[in-house]
């Protein structure tokens, strides 16, 4: 899809659809799931609270649809793009739908189901990506294609998790139970939004400071390279959560865990930061097209970070599970200003300068968030940084290997196609590897648990 999408709209269409989806981010971070937490950190679940979940957050996106509605006729103003009001009230509906799933999707995390969330999202992208976004591009290429799949593809993960959890005794709702889930959840929520408004800062300046190609541009770039990082940041993160919610009590089985996750989060990172930087410039002009050939160099900068950015997720998650997430608030709000302040100045460079402004930003909320967790769970956080060292030895042999088999390609009779099928078949041996070894890492995790 992003290939067809980036040949059909080009970086200024896309650009403009990026900075939609951002607007109407904002107020779903805000407005959806800060109820939902809930549902996974309880030992117990009674019908009151799911009842309450349910509404609440209804309730609370309801607000936020209206409010991105409103709002939505100061847009072209506040993101300093011109042509977005009416794709954001098209948007909009989004917030709508996915609050009506998201307590279905936290008692599926809950109950450790992570194979069929992850099959279901997967199914979901690929059905409204196939059978409504490409053909879309081809007959009507606009900003409004990408937007109408991202509806598609909520309303899908929306309807299958409530049809296998559906919201029961929603007259057990009441507002003593919303005050008690309010105080429970009001700073994991806090803290979840900081961190969306973290990820999408950057794309808001660019889009406002350099225009709508330019943020096409950069979007595209970091896309490229946190494709590489999405699926595991998603793993990660869940489980991770998940885990530290249950074992929070118990510092040396928290130090332990966190230290084999982080691990293997380095050891991914090194290698996919590798495959970046020996196929990106034959994969970008042959996949995305030649008006995109400028993002090469963008990318590999952006993939520097991906190890970072990976661990300051799960050290997130993992902190999220207690109930003293003050120290993570702070880290959160200097990391933000310190992103917002570095990247406003590189703006004035250019793009590759706004990237390694990231990769600066990246590795400095890493920091901050390990001390934060440090400071939260009681434990030393100096032994995690040595998971750097590891993963950077293991992924030496990748290195060289790649490399190596990168000269002979060039070498050959016709080198784009054969460039094109060895990453390809790298980056699925990468993934299988590496999801052989997240598995089981999970099984050690819950028995750890359960020894616990």
């Amino acid at each position: 899809m992003v290939a067809i999408l980036s040949r059909t709209l080009g970086p200024k269409d896309v650009g403009i659809s990026i900075a939609v989806s951002i607007y109407v981010l904002v107020f779903e971070t805000i407005f959806v799931i800060g109820f939902g937490p809930n549902i996974v950190q309880r030992t117990s679940l009674t019908n009151e609270t799911l009842a309450t979940v349910f509404c609440a957050n209804l309730i609370s996106a309801a607000i936020g649809f209206v409010l991105s509605i409103v709002t939505s006729v100061r847009a072209d103003q506040l993101l300093g793009i011109d042509g977005c009001g009416t794709l954001i009230r098209i948007a909009s509906v989004t917030i709508i739908i996915k609050s009506l799933g998201s307590s279905s999707l936290f008692i599926i995390q809950r109950q450790y189901q992570f194979k069929f969330l992850g099959l279901l999202e997967t199914s979901a992208a690929v059905i409204a990506n196939t059978f409504v976004c490409i053909p879309l591009a081809f007959i009507y290429p606009s900003p409004l294609v990408p937007i109408i799949s991202t509806i598609l593809e909520a309303t899908i993960i929306s309807i299958v998790g409530l049809v296998k959890y559906p919201p029961r005794n929603l007259a057990l709702a009441s507002f003593s139970e919303t005050r008690n889930i309010l105080q429970y959840s009001f700073g994991l929520h806090l803290v979840r939004s900081l961190n969306g408004l973290a990820r999408s800062c950057d794309k808001w300046l660019i889009g406002r400071l350099m225009g709508a190609e330019s943020l096409g541009l950069y979007s595209r770039a970091s896309q490229v390279v946190s494709s590489c990082e999405t699926v595991f940041a998603s793993a990660f993160g869940r489980i991770i959560f998940s885990e530290m919610s249950r074992i929070q009590n118990n510092q040396d089985l928290i130090a332990k865990t966190v230290s084999t996750i982080l691990t293997k989060i380095f050891r991914v990172s090194f290698l996919l930061t590798s495959w970046v930087w020996i196929f990106i410039d034959n994969l970008v002009e042959q996949v995305l097209g030649p008006d995109w050939t400028s993002i090469a160099t963008t990318s590999k900068i952006f993939s520097i970070a991906i190890g970072f950015k990976l661990g300051s997720n799960a050290l997130t998650h993992a902190a999220r599970s207690n109930a003293n997430i003050t120290p993570l608030v702070k880290s959160n709000t200097i990391g933000i200003i310190l992103s917002l302040v570095m990247i406003s100045g590189a703006c004035q460079f250019g793009l590759n300068f706004v990237a390694i402004s990231s990769v600066g930003a990246a590795i400095t909320q890493y920091i901050l968030i390990s001390k934060a967790f440090a400071t939260i769970a009681g434990i030393s956080i100096n032994s995690f940084y040595q998971t750097i060292k590891v993963a950077t030895k293991s992924s030496l042999v990748f290195i060289f290997m790649a490399a190596g088999l990168k000269i002979a390609i060039q070498k050959a009779v016709n080198p784009n196609a054969s460039i094109l099928i060895l990453a390809f078949a790298s980056a699925m041996f990468i993934c299988a590897i590496e999801y052989r070894r997240f598995t089981a890492g999970q099984s050690a995790g819950q028995k750890l648990t359960k020894v616990a």
